[in-house]
């Protein structure tokens, strides 16, 4: 649930206060994704059993949902050490572009699997996520000078994201699910 929240601060500190990102910033980042990763796989083993047909839709938008934060430290986070903020937020975007895909699969399977409350927060997820790169690439057209819909655009629809991860995590944490179908 932190790592959600966390997520949305992440992006304040990138979009409007780049100059102060240093070390602090490099293990919150670390921190997120972790948290993040924690997430996908307990939402992963709490439907694990229940996916009947979309099981290889589970384990393909897992696969994608957990690469997007690795491509992102590789990407986004290394060469931010190494040569500046240079790929930070194509890297960035670009893995919650990636998880984007493998949550709204995880949101069809979730669906599918009808174990949560909120049977569409996962596609919900994902589809905030792909928004967030959609948006990056209009605003980072060349010729365009929309700072606001890069700012505002990007900071909101990182924002909800970040709170569909805090609801995630309550309905995990919280054991509130639906029960177990008897067919």
């Amino acid at each position: 649930m932190l790592g959600g929240a966390l997520l949305s601060g992440l992006f304040v500190v990138i979009l409007f206060a780049p100059e102060s990102i240093g070390v602090p910033f490099a293990v919150l980042f670390l921190y997120v994704w972790a948290s993040l990763l924690a997430g996908l796989f307990g939402l992963h083993a709490l439907q694990k059993g229940r996916y009947g047909a979309t099981r290889w839709l589970a384990r393909a938008g897992l696969a994608l949902a957990v690469l997007g934060p690795l491509q992102s430290v590789f990407l986004g986070l290394l060469p931010f050490l190494t040569m500046g903020f240079g790929l930070v937020i194509m890297g960035i975007t670009t893995a919650i572009l990636v998880m984007g895909f493998g949550l709204a699969l995880i949101g069809i399977a979730a669906i599918k699997a009808n174990v949560l409350r909120w049977k569409a927060l996962p596609l919900l997820m994902g589809i905030l996520g792909i928004a967030v790169w959609f948006v990056y690439e209009v605003a980072m057209k060349p010729g365009s000078d929309d700072s606001w819909l890069w700012n505002v655009g990007v900071q909101a629809l990182v924002t909800f994201f970040g709170a569909g991860w805090v609801l995630l995590g309550y309905t995990l944490w919280s054991g509130k699910r639906l029960p177990a179908s008897q067919d």
